[in-house]
């Protein structure tokens, strides 16, 4: 492992600790992405030091958020994963449902506290409104970040197609 690829997994970890990932998952994130080829269980737990079953624990999930895939490769009986095509797309996707999730979130309870409102009178009457309005705010930002957010991925999606090229960006033209 070169000292590019050693630091860029080293960040990955750092970056998905501070999102309250494990920093083995972004560590093995960050693996992958400077992958070229599919790589079993064993090889990751080796390049990062760490034993097998973290590293199978890690790979479920990624692979359940659709951020890895297995790849089978004919004659070889060993699970091998590839990083997903659509991985920062599909990380996004991710990010959005946990926008609605929190929308779901607001609308419920401030639908409790709604009702529970409206039958309340003087003190109670007042806390429950200060509680109503924490989850009218939460409910329009979640609603605003999730709008703002699909928006974002669906101008993602059109501009993927239009990358600049390794040789564009290597020689300067962009």
């Amino acid at each position: 492992m070169d000292d590019i690829q050693y630091s860029l997994i080293e960040e990955f970890g750092l970056g998905y600790k501070r999102f309250g990932h494990s920093d083995l998952m972004g560590r093995v994130v960050g693996l992958m992405l400077t992958e070229v080829e599919p790589i079993t269980i064993d090889q990751i737990a080796q390049a990062l030091s760490v034993t097998r079953t973290p590293v199978n624990d890690v790979l479920k999930r990624l692979e359940a958020h659709s951020l890895i895939k297995r790849v089978w490769i004919k004659g070889n009986r060993k699970h091998h994963f590839t990083i997903s095509n659509e991985v920062f797309h599909q990380a996004g996707t991710n990010l959005a449902a946990q926008f609605n999730e929190n929308l779901d979130i607001s609308n419920r309870y401030l639908s409790r506290y709604l009702i529970k409102y409206k039958s309340a009178s003087g003190d109670e009457k007042s806390e429950i409104k200060k509680i109503c309005e924490r989850f009218i705010s939460m409910h329009e930002f979640h609603k605003a970040s999730m709008d703002a957010y699909e928006s974002f991925l669906i101008k993602w999606k059109n501009q993927e197609t239009a990358l600049p090229s390794v040789d564009e960006l290597a020689n300067g033209e962009i």
